[in-house]
């Protein structure tokens, strides 16, 4: 019985089906079959990452030992080459935030503290490079107000500089 309706349900059916292969819905949920589904391929992407940094990682570690055996048969600092046994470990290990504290806690002991020649030494060196770098940015600098923030950090870098390499 037709009804007035001009299509029967089967043709309606097919072209609603038509309808979406043509125009796909973006706000459709994804079902609990499409999560499980797609899980694997998000772990198996995370996996991948994972052992792509791992085996960076490990190219370093080997980079830096050979830097260490040069440094040890060219008689370089062994607080350098500490830091750099530091680095390695820290690499091996995932916790990228033991450096920074360990290299801190170093040069406040055995530069600061015991007044160590070859921790000043590398302080110098650190506060050098950073005081280049205030220098440089300085030079780029067009806003008045970051301009005299620079210009503190120069003078405060200089008179860390001053007083380390009185020690020295």
């Amino acid at each position: 019985m037709n009804r007035g309706f001009s299509m029967t349900l089967e043709e309606y059916a097919a072209q609603q089906a038509g309808k979406a292969e043509s125009e796909p819905n973006t706000n459709k949920k994804k079902s609990s079959l499409e999560w499980e589904q797609e899980a694997p391929r998000t772990a198996q992407a995370q996996a991948i990452e994972v052992y792509k940094e791992h085996q960076e990682n490990i190219h370093k570690v080997g980079q830096i030992n050979k830097e260490i055996l040069k440094g040890l048969q060219s008689g370089e600092n062994l607080a350098i080459l500490f830091l750099k046994a530091v680095k390695a470990m820290t690499l091996c290990t995932g916790n990228k935030a033991e450096y920074g504290i360990i290299e801190s806690t170093l040069l406040a002991v055995y530069g600061t503290g015991l007044h160590d020649k070859e921790v000043v030494l590398i302080s110098i060196d650190a506060i050098q490079s950073r005081l280049d770098r205030l220098k440089k940015a300085l030079a780029e600098v067009d806003n008045s107000n970051e301009r005299s923030r620079i210009e503190q950090a120069i003078q405060a870098h200089q008179k860390q500089l001053e007083r380390l390499t009185d020690k020295v």
